[in-house]
């Protein structure tokens, strides 16, 4: 009966149930992965990544294979994948842990990280190398090369983007940041940059307008952008609490390409939106820095240009980084 409990046991937490005592839960062969990879992609170029602290990364090591189930269910596709082939539409296979292989039918495509090449797996390295000083990866289209000292972070499927961290106005590297997965200090959050890879609706969404929460009155315009006066409905005094202005540009055809708010005083931080050239870019800057939204803009366009080292639409890839406000 013992053993019984004991197999059960062992079965149900391999399955990766809350509560099951820590280290039951078995890891896959990764001899195992290596033969199915191998037989999957034959004579044909391909390379396997890894999900692992935020990011996913290419597979260098020969102990990166022994990837295990993840706790939640919704996690399962998103451990490992396949991607064969060296084109720019390579075929893409996700490790099942029911089947112990890769197979189709992933439910939303990842970043790609990896680089195909033959016989992958059987070249992967037995104890750690150099470590690479760029995080390479290829989503939407485009490829990309970020230096890790940003500690960027890219998300694929329907709706990708990534995120670093970058000082304004110049927006250069933080420098040392704790490791992936660890917290961060408000100061680092404040430096945090997202890039949604298409226009974002949250430039309309987010422009406050007068109703039941808020009241809103137009206050001029200042360096070139409109500014409204936002606080509580009922009053707009200096007593007031959470009272802010926001600033924005809106374009001939009606879109709104700027939006920034700001406390009333010289304390805090400006949440800075906006859209160019087929990106949104969101990030924070002391008010100091507000008469300097269009060089702020173009710096941080100029950066992102500088990940980019592939484009399908050559176009977009122009180091000039204008904005429209211009």
């Amino acid at each position: 009966m013992r053993r019984l409990l004991l197999v059960a046991l062992v079965f149900v937490c391999g399955l990766g149930v809350v509560g099951c005592p820590m280290g039951v839960r078995s890891k896959e062969s990764p001899e195992a992965v290596k033969r199915r990879a191998e037989a999957i992609a034959g004579d044909k170029p391909y390379c396997i990544q890894v999900w692992g602290n935020g990011n996913y990364k290419e597979a260098s090591l020969h102990s990166d294979l022994a990837f295990s189930a993840p706790d939640n269910s919704w996690e399962l596709d998103y451990q490992a994948f396949l991607v064969e082939g060296s084109g720019d539409n390579p075929k893409v296979l996700y490790w099942s842990f029911g089947k112990k292989t890769f197979i189709d039918g992933t439910r939303s495509a990842p970043p790609l990280v990896c680089t195909p090449r033959l016989h992958f797996a059987e070249n992967l390295k037995m104890t750690p190398g150099i470590e690479p000083s760029h995080f390479d990866f290829r989503v939407a289209g485009r490829k990309f090369s970020v230096p890790y000292s940003y500690r960027p972070v890219v998300r694929g499927g329907g709706d990708p983007g990534m995120t670093f961290f970058a000082a304004a106005p110049s927006f250069s590297a933080l420098g040392k940041l704790p490791a992936y997965g660890q917290p961060v200090s408000m100061e680092d959050i404040n430096h945090h940059i997202e890039v949604e890879f298409r226009r974002s609706d949250r430039l309309h969404t987010w422009l406050q307008k007068t109703d039941s929460s808020n009241n809103v009155q137009e206050a001029g315009s200042a360096f070139g952008l409109n500014r409204d006066r936002v606080g509580w409905h009922g009053g707009l005094s200096s007593r007031t609490p959470n009272e802010h202005f926001q600033y924005f540009f809106q374009s001939a055809d009606g879109q709104i390409t700027t939006l920034i708010r700001c406390p009333d005083s010289q304390r805090g931080y400006c949440m800075h939106t906006f859209y160019h050239n087929g990106y949104t870019y969101t990030f924070h800057h002391t008010p100091a820095n507000l008469p300097n939204w269009k060089e702020m803009q173009r710096n941080l366009g100029t950066l992102m240009n500088s990940f980019i080292i592939k484009s399908d639409n050559p176009a977009r890839e122009s180091n000039e980084m204008t904005s429209e406000a211009e």
